[in-house]
This record gives structure tokens, C-alpha cells and sequence, in this order.
């Protein structure tokens, strides 16, 4: 297959299946060809789609039957690649088996975890970066949830829960491996801008599988439970926001977020998309209006510009991202933090991966339906 074919098919099949937010394909190609030699990419499109990212493997049997590659050949590729961390891998039915890199979950995380700014990374953010803050929601469940801040928990409201699943502390100790990784979202942003946001860099904590793909793949540091929760401890003091997926159990991957430079928050202070089509939020602030003395420190720290001070702090509950960042800053004890909703995550991360399946699947239907009645409509 000449060499661009190869790319153009990877990009096709990518942006059906993982890549969505990604909506040119010229762009994916011109990414796809900074990434991957030709052989990579034809052993990228021999890998099955599967539903659930870095936990679910397809076996080299299963994937070499769809190659254009001879088996061994094949083999050593994405051998190859695993070693850089540019797939997954590991073990299923007795054999290795390897699985695509995903959105959110290495790609294109997966070029810029080590922190490295070479002229590599610097092109690849010039083509990536005007998809870096999404300008359109997801799905629900999304694949991810803010978390209030460790020193904020106590100031929940008395008659609301607060479970293991809702604190970052309890989520580090749970874990039976932990690595820590450089914020993508900072390096892209300095690559971008040319000047750093300021806030700490080597502080994005995976854990279990995900953190074994890193470690592998040199993108990260094995670190102690101990050292995580410094390390929680320092993004708090920072005034960052946890980030994790938006399931109970078997979670992966934690970021600590700035409405600077990452995509999540800074599209919500952008205004980009509205909050509750990008992420989940499960707590909202609240204020104590005769405590409160107006004196604007909480605006100040706001990472989403959601807080206004008139004769008193008022937060606009569409956009509080439920934080508690705030919450550290007021001098009179003023700000509560209460459950928005209800609702609990997802039970597993299996379960969120399906659920979000299915979810893409009816949009896409709908999507269809729409696209033909217009069809219809405009042939009338």
C-alpha cells in the first residue's frame, strides 16, 4: 500500500472509532504521519476496536488475522511500539495481546507524558492545538469527574454523603500501582504559547494499568502511595483541580487541572462548551451570605471565572465545577460545598466504557436519522 493510503486508512478508522473530537481528517493524517512509521501504522490498523480503553486486550492470534503483515513481523511492530508506550499491552488467553491507543487514555497523551518539548513535539501542537480546548459535548456518563479538594471535604454540608469514591486520598490508597507523568495539557500549552501557566507540571498520577503502560513505556516514575499523596497535596496547595474518570471502581487516571491551560477547565472558563456537556459534577459550592464578607478572595482563585462579587459572592451554579478551591481561600468559614445531584458514577470503569458505547451509538443514529430527513426535506 503506498504511504499515504496507509495513513489515510489508519485516520478513516481512528476517527470512527476513537477519535471523534478530531474532525479534520487531513489533520489526523498529518498527525498520524509525525507519530508512526508506515509498518507502524499498517500494525495499528490490524488492532481491534474494543470498548473498554488500556484494561481490554485483543490477542496477537486474533489481531494478525486481520494484517497485511506476516505474523512475526507483526509481532516485533507492536512490540516495538509497546516499548514506547504507543500501545497497549500485556496478557489475554494466554498469549500477548495489545490494544489502540485511546483518547483520554494515550493518544495523543502519550507524545507529551515525559514532558519533552523537541521540535517533534512542537509540530505536532501546532496541527493538534485547535482541537485542544472541544468546542462540542459528549456523551453521559463522560468519560470523566471533578473531585473537591481534599481540604474542602470537611466543609460538606452535615446531611450530605461524601463516599471513598468522591476523595483523591482514598482513591491513591486503593491503588495497587501509581506513576506520575507531566501535564500534557501545560507542555502543549507552553509549545503552543510560548509561555508556561505556572502552575506545577509533573503532577497527572495513573494508576494500576495505566500506570504500568507508562512505567513500561518510560513516559513516567513509579512512585509510592507516600509520594502520591504529596504529590495530591502539592497540586492542592497549587489551587489545581482533581480530575479522575467518572466511575466508582478500577479508575486509571487522575489529573490535577488549571482553567489556564487544560482542556476540560479551560474550555469551561472559555465558555466553550457548557459544563455539564464536557464533564460530571457532583458537588457545587454554596454561601453562607452572613458570613460572607465580600471580599473577593474565592473570585480570585475561581478556575472557571464562576464566582462574582456584588454585596456578596455569588457563584453561577451553571458553570462551578464544584472544586472547593474557594474553600481554602475564604477568611470567614463562609463557603459549603453540597451535592449538586444525586447521582453516583458508573459502578466500574468497565461499566462506564460500555454505558458511553452505547451512548455514541445512539447519537450516531440520531445523527443519521437527522442527516436523512433533511435529505428528504430538501429533495421535496
Amino acid at each position: 500500500m503506498a504511504e499515504d493510503g496507509v495513513y489515510a486508512e489508519l485516520a478513516s478508522y481512528l476517527s470512527m472509532i476513537y477519535l471523534k473530537w478530531l474532525s479534520n481528517i487531513d489533520d489526523l493524517i498529518k498527525i498520524l504521519k509525525l507519530s508512526f512509521t508506515p509498518e507502524e501504522a499498517e500494525a495499528l490498523l490490524s488492532i481491534p476496536a474494543v470498548t473498554v480503553p488500556v484494561k481490554q486486550l485483543s490477542p496477537l492470534s486474533e489481531i494478525a488475522k486481520n494484517s497485511r503483515l506476516e505474523k512475526d513481523k507483526l509481532e516485533r511492530i507492536l512490540d516495538s511500539m509497546a516499548s514506547r508506550g504507543l500501545v497497549y499491552s500485556g496478557t489475554v488467553n494466554n498469549e500477548k495481546g495489545y490494544a489502540l491507543p485511546r483518547a483520554g487514555y494515550g493518544f495523543t497523551q502519550v507524545f507529551f507524558w515525559d514532558g519533552a518539548r523537541d521540535d517533534f513535539r512542537k509540530e505536532f501542537t501546532k496541527i493538534h492545538w485547535k482541537y485542544h480546548f472541544p468546542k462540542r459535548g459528549d456523551v453521559k456518563p463522560q468519560n470523566f469527574r471533578y473531585l473537591p479538594l481534599e481540604i474542602s471535604i470537611e466543609n460538606i454540608q452535615p446531611d450530605q454523603a461524601v463516599y471513598p469514591f468522591d476523595q483523591i486520598v482514598e482513591i491513591v490508597k486503593k491503588a495497587e500501582k501509581i506513576a506520575v507523568a507531566h501535564c500534557v495539557c501545560r507542555v502543549r500549552y507552553e509549545l503552543a504559547t510560548g509561555e508556561h501557566c505556572g502552575h506545577p507540571e509533573e503532577v497527572c498520577l495513573k494508576f494500576n494499568e495505566l500506570a504500568e503502560h507508562i512505567i513500561r513505556g518510560g513516559l513516567g516514575r513509579e512512585v509510592s502511595k507516600e509520594e502520591a499523596l504529596e504529590i495530591v497535596k502539592l497540586t492542592e496547595e497549587a489551587g489545581l483541580v482533581h480530575f479522575t474518570d467518572n466511575s466508582r471502581d478500577g479508575i486509571v487516571h487522575n489529573c490535577n487541572c488549571c482553567g489556564c491551560a487544560c482542556w476540560n477547565l479551560g474550555a469551561i472558563k472559555r465558555r466553550l462548551v457548557p459544563r455539564d456537556e464536557i464533564i460530571a459534577t457532583y458537588f457545587i459550592r454554596e454561601t453562607d451570605y452572613d458570613l460572607c464578607s465580600a471580599c473577593g478572595s474565592c473570585a480570585d482563585v475561581c478556575p472557571v471565572d464562576a464566582v462574582t462579587i456584588d454585596e456578596f459572592a455569588e457563584v453561577d451554579e451553571e458553570w462551578c465545577v464544584g472544586c472547593g478551591v474557594c474553600v481554602k481561600v475564604c477568611p470567614t468559614s463562609a463557603i459549603t460545598m453540597k451535592r449538586k445531584t444525586d447521582d453516583i458514577p458508573p459502578a466500574t470503569f468497565e461499566e462506564l466504557h460500555r454505558e458511553r458505547e452505547r451512548a455514541f451509538l445512539e447519537r450516531l443514529e440520531k445523527e443519521r436519522s437527522e442527516r436523512e430527513r433533511l435529505e428528504r426535506e430538501a429533495a421535496e
